[in-house]
């Protein structure tokens, strides 16, 4: 049994997570939510760490230290004016896939899934102006013609996936990462945040 193996001792980390998890996974469907509760919370605790919070909060707050009101009051009408992009985001489990399908119902929208053409458009950014450690570093200084470059190559992208659409959804969670530089680049897309309680999405 599961609980055996993990009562004879498992060395490595990663398969002690797997049991675990698999431990409380059973627990909870026999109606032991306690015992399951308990099991996964072992698990998460016993996985390997890769996640770090604080390099994480230095890199949003380093976005919103860039991205003032200011900086896009001095920019406004830049970017690619296209409003066909629709970008949905939001926590795993939060319904964001559901708001996906609903707009993909609506006439001349079309369900593009989780694209990646907007994390290579940063990326290229960064290659572009030889920016080693982010697009951040650079974006102040993009011009008027490189921002508009910028929006219109990810409109380009998308659009071979739907050329009859007038709007193109992509589900991209990760985007909200980029949700200021979207806004920068395509100021007319719109950009959907699915919200719910955090305990619905752990």
């Amino acid at each position: 049994a599961v609980s055996d193996l993990l009562e004879a001792g498992v060395a490595d980390p990663n398969d002690q997570y797997a049991l675990r998890l698999a431990l409380g996974k059973w627990l909870d469907d026999a109606g032991d939510h306690d015992g399951a509760f308990a099991q996964i919370d072992a698990a998460k605790k016993s996985a390997p760490v890769t996640y770090n919070h604080e390099a994480q909060a230095a890199f949003f707050g380093r976005i919103k230290e860039t991205f003032s009101k200011q900086f896009f009051a001095e920019r406004a009408g830049q970017g690619d004016p296209s409003a066909a992009p629709v970008f949905v985001t939001g926590m795993p489990r939060s319904g964001t896939s559901l708001l996906e399908t609903l707009l993909a119902r609506k006439g001349g929208a079309a369900a593009l899934g989780e694209r990646i053409e907007m994390s290579l458009i940063t990326q290229k950014i960064a290659e572009d102006r030889n920016a080693r450690a982010g697009y951040l570093d650079v974006v102040a200084v993009l011009t008027e013609e490189e921002l508009q470059k910028y929006g219109r190559e990810y409109c380009e992208e998308t659009s071979l996936l739907a050329p009859e659409a007038d709007r193109l959804v992509d589900k991209n969670v990760l985007n909200f990462q980029r949700a200021a530089l979207i806004d920068l680049l395509l100021p007319n897309s719109t950009i959907a945040h699915v919200r719910r309680n955090p305990l619905d999405t752990c």
